[in-house]
């Protein structure tokens, strides 16, 4: 083949004995590659409206705090279409209109599986409208579950036989007289019991108690012997 260069002399070569560079053929090689298409986003699903949302988990953003408050859904008032929220830190409810506020959907709860019998006869909470989620203080935990007055403002969970499962609250008062405590359980309802008749799990109890396990020491390795040496070597098997 006669090849004309670029600085205008020509040259009569064999290809197949020469190194070559094709340019073009580089070019078609990068065209030819395919291109995955981009995935598709997955529609994100519709949050629930009007009673569809009672019952769900969900976040509220405090902008002040600059985090999420979480709590449950407790009731509609369609008259107002607002939402009543049990918060779960602090035991405050609160009305919202959750088109006007930032929410995180965590999940549907149990609202069928409130037993009947905490329920009748008891008060749900009040809803506080405009009420501020002040960010809740760690309790401090001890080795024994609290007992009085020391257990107002802890989270228990008393245990139900029926549906043989820990339903939780947090202990909102101490009646001296009746040597009872009140609980605010987590849909909203209150219970006036007696904790030593009940069985009860203490969640920051169970935590104290995993911080105070003692760690066990390493045991030290045992130091080997040295290997013997010339005639003393003999005999070992």
């Amino acid at each position: 083949h006669q090849i004309l260069y670029e600085d205008g002399t020509d040259e009569l070569i064999s290809l197949a004995e020469e190194k070559l560079d094709w340019p073009g053929l580089a070019q078609a090689k990068a065209k030819a590659v395919p291109v995955s298409p981009k995935p598709k986003k997955k529609a994100q699903p519709q949050p629930p409206k009007g009673e569809a949302a009672v019952g769900w988990r969900v976040g509220v953003y405090w902008d002040p705090d600059k985090k999420y408050y979480y709590g449950v859904i407790h009731s509609f008032d369609a008259a107002a279409g607002t939402h009543a929220v049990f918060y779960e830190e602090d035991g405050t409810m609160e009305n919202l209109d959750l088109s006007k506020v930032k929410i995180e959907w965590v999940k549907q709860t149990r609202p069928e599986l409130v037993p009947k019998a905490k329920l009748s006869g008891n008060k749900r909470a009040s809803a506080s409208s405009g009420s501020s989620k002040p960010a809740a203080k760690k309790a401090k935990t001890s080795a024994k579950p609290p007992t009085g007055s020391n257990a107002v403002g802890s989270r228990v969970g008393v245990w139900w036989e029926d549906d043989k499962t820990f339903y939780y609250g947090t202990i909102k008062s101490f009646d001296k007289k009746e040597g009872k405590h009140q609980i605010l359980y987590e849909d909203g309802t209150d219970e006036l019991i007696s904790l030593a008749e009940e069985k009860l799990d203490w969640p920051g109890l169970a935590q104290a108690k995993a911080k105070a396990v003692p760690v066990s020491p390493k045991p030290k390795k045992k130091a080997q012997p040295q290997p013997p040496k010339g005639e003393a070597a003999v005999g070992w098997r």
